[in-house]
């Protein structure tokens, strides 16, 4: 999902600013850094390394965290991945997160996209970017790891709980395939990020590094979530 969330902004993003401008905003964001800063977060005797991710960088950003996987796990650290499962999700709620979120929902395919906008736009990038590579090119696997995200099934049921029920109009009806857009109107909640890309999110992997017996976790998630995660956390260990 954050891939779909990044991929949105990007195009915003180019359809709107200069080439400089642009730039300025990958620099600014650390989509052209080449080395990954881990950082560290306490919660009783345990040791928790946080791998901040962006989802789209130069490939001298992902050999970085690829060596720093292998380091971690020649000591003996186990991972926590992000990637939210929408391959097994009903299609009524992949529609109602299409409508939530705003637009589609394309599950592959970001990269000729991507390219085909930046060619359009005439947009120079100061140097070349990629899409994160897949967990298992980092050698990260069932015995080494486990995705601690939710499904997409669990993401609309908080909303609901939260806003009440996402409503599918005729106009929704009318496109099932989420990999499209569609003319209809995006749920009228504009918390809709906060609510399930960060806040749900960050008390699912609060919640997963308290209730697991391993003393040494890393987790691999978008750097927008260490700030939520350690500050449950810490409420956690308070309490």
């Amino acid at each position: 999902m954050k891939k779909i969330i990044l991929f949105s902004i990007l195009y915003f993003t180019i359809v709107s600013c200069s080439n400089q401008l642009f730039n300025y905003a990958l620099q600014k964001y650390g989509i052209y850094d080449d080395n990954v800063s881990l950082k560290k977060i306490k919660y009783k005797q345990k040791e928790i390394i946080f791998l901040p991710m962006h989802h789209i960088g130069t490939e001298k950003f992902y050999v970085n965290v690829n060596n720093k996987i292998d380091s971690l796990s020649k000591s003996n650290y186990f991972f926590f991945t992000e990637k939210v499962n929408m391959k097994d999700s009903e299609k009524k709620d992949l529609m109602k997160l299409r409508k939530v979120i705003g637009f589609a929902l394309p599950n592959e395919g970001y990269e000729k996209i991507l390219d085909s906008i930046l060619t359009e736009k005439k947009i120079v990038l100061k140097k070349k970017i990629v899409f994160q590579p897949n967990y298992s090119d980092w050698q990260l696997n069932d015995n080494n790891s486990k995705n601690t995200d939710a499904t997409v099934h669990e993401l609309i049921n908080y909303y609901e709980s939260k806003y009440g029920e996402v409503k599918l109009e005729e106009c929704d009806l009318a496109v099932p395939d989420v990999s499209n857009s569609t003319k209809c109107r995006k749920d009228k909640h504009s918390g809709a990020y906060e609510t399930l890309v960060l806040n749900y999110r960050n008390n699912l992997i609060a919640n997963a590094i308290k209730n697991d017996s391993r003393q040494k976790i890393a987790l691999i998630y978008g750097a927008g979530h260490y700030e939520g995660v350690k500050k449950i956390l810490d409420s956690l260990d308070k309490k």
